[in-house]
């Protein structure tokens, strides 16, 4: 178990460092910014971890929900009828709680699970 936990962790590691890296604009040298600032750098570093720790959280736990829902497939031949299926069969202890003010989104067809925001 603790192996797909660090698989779970690498694999999130591995998503969120990647992405499309988007050309940067030219600044106006006139202009005041607080980044780069080494007066604010605490600052920007806290709110850098808090996101961060954010976004891991979001891709660690659908990446576990997907794990679950893959060897729930390969076991039974068929997907979960809903996520509480993982729970009931021995696939996971409980379901992740989504991050405030969003939600897991299952579609039992595809087998897919991601989040959206709750309304």
């Amino acid at each position: 178990m603790k192996s797909h936990l660090l698989i779970g962790v690498m694999l999130a590691c591995l998503i969120a460092g990647c992405g499309r890296k988007q050309a940067e604009q030219p600044s106006d040298k006139n202009t005041n910014s607080t980044v780069g600032n080494p007066l604010t750098a605490p600052a920007d570093y806290a709110g850098a971890v808090v996101r961060s720790k954010t976004v891991a959280e979001k891709v660690v736990d659908v990446a576990s929900l997907k794990q679950a829902i893959q060897m729930f497939y390969a076991s039974e031949d068929r997907y979960p009828q809903d996520l509480n299926e993982l729970v009931k069969s021995g696939y996971m202890p409980t379901l992740p709680k989504p991050p405030a003010g969003m939600k897991f989104q299952y579609d039992k067809t595809r087998g897919d699970v991601r989040l959206v925001p709750a309304q």
